[in-house]
């Protein structure tokens, strides 16, 4: 007679769905971070171009303490909008959430490996648990950079 397959335990597909969901949304989260450092290089870029192109007609048609001043403040404020990504972290953050993303992905893995082997019979609970686990590592690491703990199972 036909044996019935083990139940997965709860807290494994709690486990998968979530690993499955932080797979999916972390690189769509770096994606826009990503974007905003982009748009913060291009505002620099225009205002370095609409620098150079006005650099002449305004040294010739103003006073020369106005127009130093004038073409340093835009070129400065060009400079800084191609820094403040840096400075404020973005560019480290973005690192960060690439290596998480492949944390995320491998812990999926693992844990669809664990019922695999749960439905086979060849897996106990303690390494099930460790699968589970693993999860939870990175999800503390989510956590550290400051993403939300959205839970897709309620």
């Amino acid at each position: 007679m036909n044996q019935p397959a083990p139940r997965v335990p709860k807290a494994l597909t709690n486990a998968i769905n979530d690993a499955s969901y932080w797979t999916e949304k972390l690189p769509a989260e770096t994606s826009k971070l990503v974007r905003r450092i982009r748009r913060f290089n291009a505002a620099s870029a225009i205002l370095s171009a609409v620098t150079g192109l006005a650099v002449w007609p305004i040294i010739s048609e103003s006073p020369e303490i106005v127009a130093q001043v004038l073409v340093s403040a835009v070129s400065f404020t060009s400079a800084a909008l191609v820094a403040l990504p840096t400075a404020l972290g973005m560019r480290e953050q973005v690192e960060k959430m690439i290596n998480l993303s492949e944390k995320f992905s491998l812990a999926h893995h693992e844990l669809l490996d664990a019922k695999d082997d749960w439905l086979a019979g060849s897996s106990t609970l303690p390494e099930v648990r460790k699968s589970i686990q693993n999860l939870q590592a990175a999800k503390v690491q989510k956590a550290a950079l400051g993403l939300k703990d959205e839970k897709p199972n309620g």
